[in-house]
């Protein structure tokens, strides 16, 4: 069955065993250059996944491994063509079945027995949903449907959400093949494709596509399929252009004159610094999307491949390029680079569940523990099914080796996960983790109040978000929840806005007036400020559509906005200066920048209503619940963190006409300072510092008496 294909991320790239199908004179051999590519790919994410401050942008590993993998297969694949005239599309699936699947059947198992022992019955529930499909090889659609954001995540969270790019991989080499195939078969797109502008323009409209894809939801672009294909499509299509190059072209190419060599010298010195300037400078820049990040990593190793490839115009051997990618230490981590790829993050969560380290000594024992973990599988599993799968020739018994992989992996799945993350196995020493100490070590008496049944999850009102603004920047609908009134109401902030939608939505229908919502994860309301942590063009861009569009669209009577404390360590504020620079942000320039906010949020007359910071907890509040026996032993001790914040909040609106705060710490702590996780049977909180919707709702005409009255007085 004749057809192009190509290929895959970190798994493919690691290593590529086929069998031989070209003439030897064709077949390739491993670069070694090509495997410190790899080893600084898998080294970035690693330091990304461990919140290394200097590594932000570490995640652009991920694309450069699509764009090398992509090019390294289609360039097997060429080769093959030319070779055979055709292209198994069962052996291609074999080969990619046995060099990906076991190790991460492997990997999977282990990560979620040893994550039961360390998790609650909850965290278990939601693991196990993420183990089945990162198995099955749809996870990154599966975190899409959950919304979850990849950049706002805690450390401490699924140890399957790296899967994600393996399963992008995996839906690729599932249609790329039968694509291509029918590409071959139909002749005028066969000629299309004999142009080289054609298959140019096929990453370029994709690579655009993800661009306008990412304006409007940056969660959905980083991890969907159809918004990654332009990287591993350049990769495929560099490689088919220097497949059509003429071996003889090549070789004239590259005898330069000997009175050149002083110039090529400098030149390829030249290349080198300007490579690995451009790799630091996208990893540790602030302030730009994952997807410009993206962008210019798949030009970089375009144009890195360009330069190492044999079969390149531009290759020179032993350049200095080449010399520095090829040392010891990067060459063998860049074959075992798949490896490190699957154990780390398990590695890093099973570790910040455990220790309370810091981000240096986390990131030197990750490594450690991933490399040695990697190194294991290679030889005890890769290595040895790879040889044993070498010498299986017939097309059945390959096919039958992949329908064997298939059925492994719905085993896994179906049977071994749900019985590795049963609610019976123990969990080990819950409360002595980090983050679970529940009144800061100071003693009381507890109450033996029991747990209601699913930890007070209950009794929440069906609510409407109708057309809602929740981490988009195309505010252009108007952002209604709903329209119900005369008078309008704009809810305005970040996650703390965003779990107040459902009392804000019932006080809409019971009280009659127009809501419009906008929520955007990590981005507070005051619109010259940004967190630290989660400062991204698209926070920048909602602030500036609702300040210069969406407040003069709507007119509002009345505006609430709230966001979390910057005192809070995970989400320190800085200010957004003229060259868009991280500033120390004192209390007197906070204080500055929120009058100036909202001064220009009221600036049509309406009313503007500050909610104050509510206390967080130190814990997860479901899963310090589903380890022990008693309401209170899950209670704490708010910290003095956010009141330095609500000074200043109120001095800025005592200074202001219109303006004013409100209060919710009694509402949400009865007994303040100490704040209890379940009230009246209700969860409080549904995390360490978001509300649960029933209970935002419990206290919604409270809430609504406080924002009517200060806003009137």
């Amino acid at each position: 069955m004749p057809a192009q294909v190509q290929s895959s991320s970190i798994s493919s790239v690691s290593t590529v065993t086929t069998r031989s199908v070209t003439p030897p004179s064709d077949q390739s051999t491993r670069l070694s250059s090509l495997d410190g590519i790899r080893a600084v790919a898998v080294l970035v994410v690693v330091a990304f996944h461990v919140g290394l401050a200097r590594a932000s942008g570490g995640f652009i590993g991920v694309d450069i491994f699509f764009v090398l993998s992509g090019f390294l297969i289609t360039g097997l694949l060429v080769r093959e063509a030319k070779g055979t005239g055709k292209i198994s599309l069962v052996g291609f699936w074999f080969r990619r079945a046995r060099r990906l699947v076991p190790a991460a059947l492997l990997t999977i198992v282990v990560s979620a027995v040893l994550f039961s022992f360390l998790s609650s019955v909850p965290e278990r529930t939601a693991a196990l949903t993420d183990g089945q499909a990162a198995t099955l090889w749809y996870a990154n659609w599966h975190f899409i449907g959950q919304a979850q954001d990849y950049f706002a995540a805690e450390i401490d969270t699924s140890p399957f959400l790296h899967f994600w790019s393996l399963s992008i991989e995996e839906q690729f080499y599932a249609v790329w093949p039968l694509m291509v195939f029918a590409a071959v078969s139909v002749r005028w797109i066969r000629q299309a494709l004999g142009n080289t502008w054609v298959i140019v323009a096929v990453p370029l409209v994709a690579a655009m596509y993800a661009m306008l894809r990412a304006a409007s939801d940056p969660t959905r672009s980083y991890l969907a399929t159809d918004t990654r294909v332009y990287q591993l499509l350049a990769g495929a299509a560099l490689a088919i252009i220097l497949g059509r190059t003429k071996r003889t072209d090549r070789s004239q190419l590259s005898k330069v004159p000997d009175q050149f060599g002083g110039l090529r010298s400098v030149t390829s010195y030249a290349v080198l610094a300007a490579a690995l300037g451009a790799l630091i400078w996208v990893v540790t820049v602030q302030g730009l999307s994952a997807q410009s990040r993206g962008l210019i990593a798949t030009a970089l190793t375009l144009l890195l491949l360009s330069l190492l490839a044999p079969e390149s115009p531009l290759y020179r051997p032993g350049s200095p390029l080449e010399r520095t990618l090829s040392v010891t230490p990067l060459v063998l981590v860049g074959r075992i680079s798949y490896g490190i790829y699957l154990w780390h993050w398990p590695i890093v969560v099973l570790l910040t569940r455990t220790f309370d380290v810091g981000q240096i000594t986390l990131l030197c024992f990750t490594v450690a523990a991933s490399v040695a973990c990697a190194s294991a599988s290679w030889m005890f599993v890769e290595q040895p099914i790879q040889a044993w799968s070498s010498r299986i020739e017939k097309p059945r018994i390959e096919l039958l080796a992949v329908l064997s992989t298939i059925v492994a992996s719905l085993a896994v799945a179906l049977l071994l996960l749900p019985l590795a993350l049963s609610d019976r196995i123990p969990l080990l020493q819950a409360t002595q983790r980090p983050g679970f100490s529940n009144t800061e070590g100071q003693a009381r008496e507890i109450a033996q109040v029991p747990i209601p049944g699913n930890f007070g999850r209950t009794g929440t009102t069906p609510f409407e978000i109708g057309e809602t603004c929740i981490n988009t920047t195309d505010l252009s609908n108007g952002c209604a929840t709903i329209v119900n009134g005369s008078e309008v109401v704009l809810l305005f902030g970040d996650s703390h806005a965003g779990d107040l939608i459902s009392a804000f939505s019932m006080l809409a229908e019971a009280e009659g007036f127009t809501l419009h919502s906008v929520v955007t994860a990590g981005c507070p309301w005051q619109r010259s400020l940004a967190y630290v942590n989660f400062d991204t063009p698209t926070c920048q861009n909602v602030q500036d559509s609702v300040y210069e569009g969406l407040v003069d669209q709507v007119r509002p009577d009345r505006i609430v906005v709230i966001s979390h404390p910057y005192g809070d360590p995970n989400f320190e504020v800085r200010a957004r200066g003229t060259d868009d620079t991280a500033l120390e942000i004192p209390g007197a320039e906070f204080a500055a920048r929120t009058s100036q906010a909202t001064q220009e949020l009221a600036r049509y007359g309406g009313s503007v209503t500050i909610i104050e910071p509510r206390p967080s907890s130190p814990f997860d509040a479901v899963n310090c619940l589903a380890a022990v026996d008693w309401i209170d032993e899950c209670a704490f001790i708010a910290t003095t963190a956010s009141l330095d914040e609500s000074f200043a909040l109120r001095e800025v609106a005592e200074g202001l006409p219109g303006v004013a705060t409100v209060s919710i710490d009694d509402l949400v702590c009865p007994r303040y300072p100490l704040c209890d996780p379940i009230i009246g049977g209700t969860l409080v909180r549904y995390d360490s510092d978001h509300l649960y919707a029933g209970f935002a709702q419990r206290i919604a005409v409270e809430l609504w008496a406080r924002v009517t009255s200060e806003a009137a007085d």
